[in-house]
């Protein structure tokens, strides 16, 4: 069959293209992404020069201001368009990764032997994998939060080809990443709200936050006589929200002056700023039902409160848009709102007993009230999964076992506050891939790895704990470590590199050795 058709327009010939950019995306004809990943890969060599020229053995960038060079130029790169390039091959994405290597591996001036698993954990960066998927979630999480006519929420509708072909294509592999992160039964709130009250038509809050102006030191006694003195004539009531370790979150309300409580159980995994607002919003429902006339509402979330006097939230409009509506509804009936900030966990009675029957309603067995969650929320719980993969395999794998022991966390960045030399070699230390003869011997430059003096393997451990070469060093080392209560285990040592007295202990015993210039 002929492929070649000519085709013209107004009598010109069309030029036939293999490849098109469109959107900063490189199309191949026959999508393989080959076309994009080489670009972008060749981008990144050149952010990679400008790198190298930026640090140096004894001068240059520290660690951190490399990785905002990483971050700002080569990942930004990485992630744009990664929802679709994730379909290609792996022995492409394999050139990706190789970047973020050699990047990170500048980063922190590690050997070239030096594990990458190691490198990432070091630097707080995850595998680019889970990236690429922790980004195809958030950007399935964003298309759920609007609804049907938004045209990206084709791509997650059946199609003929779907499993006809082992294509990792987005809209095909999404559904099972998001139902192994947990997450597919969610009921996300839409993205983009429309007041059933016109927004010109609402009063700005009358919130107060005079007792947060004067600082968080306050007592008692000083913020009750404050509510009794300014809001006498008022009905008090006190809101409060509370979160259990297992995500389960409660809500509540009290008003101590009408011996009224109520609270409730609402929907897990919300966070308690989100607890804080439905508190309010529930008060104020109740406050429309009883058609109070001067009611101040007391609560010692900040956050919330200012939400609610610029009527503006990034992580929950739709509720804050229903604290408005309620607001709006109370003050056309003869109603006065008054919105207070308190400080919390000083005695204040009321505020109190609200805490308490929040985390009384948190520990209910059923939910009460069913809240969306918002898309911000369900990003943060993507987060903490792809945390969790990410340290599942840091735990498993076969590799870089030796600075596990020093670093089982991931997700990590290690502070760091000397000189970038100093810091090159505590990193080259961690890591156990030194200029010692151990990993000489693995990029050819010695025959055996042996240490000259006593015939062992030369390493890190052998160097501080074994070599007999340096026992006066170390029982120095060992008198100044013993003052602050620190044992002389490769471990502890170095776990522990960021304190300035072992950092100076450390580097006191290198330049005794003269073990410093190998490393």
């Amino acid at each position: 069959m002929n492929t070649n058709v000519d085709l013209k327009l107004y009598e010109n010939a069309i030029e036939r293209e293999d490849q098109i950019k469109y959107l900063g995306m490189w199309f191949d004809k026959k999508l393989t992404w080959k076309v994009h990943i080489d670009k972008i890969v060749e981008k990144s060599k050149r952010i990679l020069n400008i790198m190298r020229c930026l640090r140096g053995r004894e001068w240059g960038a520290d660690r951190k201001a490399l990785k905002t060079v990483y971050i700002g130029l080569i990942r930004s790169v990485f992630d744009y368009g990664s929802i679709l390039y994730n379909s290609a091959s792996n022995s492409l994405l394999t050139k990706i990764d190789k970047i973020q290597y050699q990047a990170l591996r500048l980063c922190c001036g590690a050997m070239k032997t030096t594990p990458v698993s190691a490198l990432q954990v070091e630097m707080g960066e995850m595998p680019l994998e889970l990236r690429r998927e922790q980004l195809a979630l958030n950007y399935w999480v964003n298309i759920k939060g609007h609804d049907g006519t938004h045209p990206p929420r084709a791509t997650l509708l059946p199609c003929q080809e779907k499993g006809k072909k082992q294509i990792n294509s987005f809209g095909w592999i999404i559904l099972n990443k998001v139902k192994d992160a947990g997450i597919d039964n969610f009921l996300i709130s839409p993205v983009v709200l429309t007041p059933v009250i016109p927004s010109w038509n609402f009063d700005q809050a009358e919130v107060d936050l005079k007792l947060l102006e004067k600082g968080r030191q306050l007592e008692r006694k000083e913020v009750e006589n404050y509510i009794k003195r300014e809001y006498s004539e008022y009905i008090q009531i006190y809101t409060d929200a509370s979160k259990m370790l297992n995500n389960q979150v409660g809500i509540s309300f009290i008003a101590p002056d009408l011996n009224f409580m109520k609270h409730k159980r609402i929907s897990d995994n919300l966070t308690v700023y989100t607890g804080e607002l439905m508190a309010i919003l529930m008060a104020l429902e109740w406050v429309e039902e009883m058609e109070r006339r001067k009611v101040v509402i007391c609560s010692d979330s900040s956050s919330a409160l200012i939400s609610i006097k610029e009527i503006n939230s990034e992580a929950r409009q739709d509720i804050v848009l229903e604290i408005a509506h309620a607001i709006f509804r109370t003050k056309s009936r003869g109603s006065h709102i008054k919105l207070v900030w308190i400080p919390a966990h000083i005695g204040v009675v009321g505020n109190e007993l609200a805490d308490s029957f929040a985390k009384s309603a948190s520990k209910k067995n059923t939910v009460d009230l069913d809240i969306k969650i918002s898309k911000n929320e369900v990003k943060n719980i993507i987060k903490e999964y792809i945390k969790g993969k990410w340290q599942k395999k840091w735990d498993r794998g076969d590799k870089a076992r030796s600075y596990y022991s020093i670093q089982k966390k991931v997700g990590e960045f290690r502070k760091c506050n000397r000189s970038k030399k100093e810091e090159d070699i505590i990193s080259r230390i961690r890591f156990g891939h030194t200029g010692l003869n151990s990993t000489l011997k693995i990029v050819n430059k010695h025959s055996t790895g042996s240490c000259s003096y006593c015939g062992e393997l030369e390493t890190v451990k052998h160097i501080f704990l074994e070599c007999n070469k340096y026992v006066r060093e170390r029982e120095i080392l060992i008198r100044e470590l013993s003052r602050d209560k620190i044992k002389l285990d490769i471990r502890e040592l170095f776990q522990r590199s960021s304190g300035d007295v072992v950092f100076c202990s450390i580097f006191i015993y290198l330049r005794r050795t003269g073990i410093m210039g190998r490393l």
